[in-house]
């Protein structure tokens, strides 16, 4: 979906010592880590879209359609 640079450079660091076949995203690296399995790409990909799009939606709303609280400060 995009370039990280961090990730990029995360991935030298660990090709460097010795970890081989490493995923195309950190998710997916980091989901299989805490599962203990090879989760399939596309299901960690879908899930992560799901995630980003459901923030987009929440700071939108969030941002201007809430109400706003009568007295409080708003910036």
């Amino acid at each position: 979906m995009g370039y990280c640079p961090v990730t990029d450079w995360q991935w030298q660091v660990k090709e460097s010592l010795g970890e081989q076949n490493l995923p195309a995203s950190f998710i997916k690296y980091f989901a299989d880590k805490i599962s203990g399995r090879n989760i399939d790409a596309d299901v960690v990909d879908f899930f992560t879209g799901i995630g980003f799009l459901f923030a987009i939606i929440a700071a939108v709303y969030f941002r201007f359609f809430k109400r706003k609280t009568p007295g409080r400060i708003n910036s």
